[in-house]
């Protein structure tokens, strides 16, 4: 696969769960709406503040993952990076549809799972494939 579609992939994922978390953390219910999702009580903002942690460390993983990349041309931790959040996006796709099904969110929250999703299964299928360099 070409480096810089590579590249520009992690910058955009890591750009998107990095302001997506940092907005949840400072912003949670401005956030929300902006997601078109429905704001819950104002005792769940600690819960959305963590969550957003949790979704820009994610996207940090992304970020990180380039400077080996731009030091000394190895992509090590991009392969790394690709399975590691591969899988937290696999689990958030799963438990974000079940809950969405079974009601415990809202229809609106769908476009988490259906991003985490399709984003998981593009770096399987980069992986799978052995499309990441593995130095120079």
């Amino acid at each position: 696969m070409d480096r810089k579609i590579l590249i520009v992939f992690c910058l955009a994922a890591g750009s998107m769960d990095l302001a997506t978390g940092s907005l949840l953390v400072v912003f949670p219910e401005w956030t929300l709406s902006l997601m078109k999702v429905p704001t819950p009580g104002a005792e769940c903002s600690v819960f959305l503040r963590f969550v957003g942690t949790f979704v820009g460390g994610v996207g940090s993983l992304y970020l990180l993952s380039l400077i080996p990349v731009c030091l000394r041309k190895d992509w090590g931790a991009v392969r790394y990076c690709f399975g590691f959040t591969g899988w937290l996006r696999t689990l958030v796709f799963i438990f974000g549809s079940t809950a969405i099904l079974l009601g415990w969110l809202p229809w609106q929250w769908i476009s988490v799972p259906i991003c985490d999703g399709l984003l998981a299964v593009f770096q399987f299928a980069v992986l799978a494939r052995r499309r990441i360099p593995r130095s120079g």
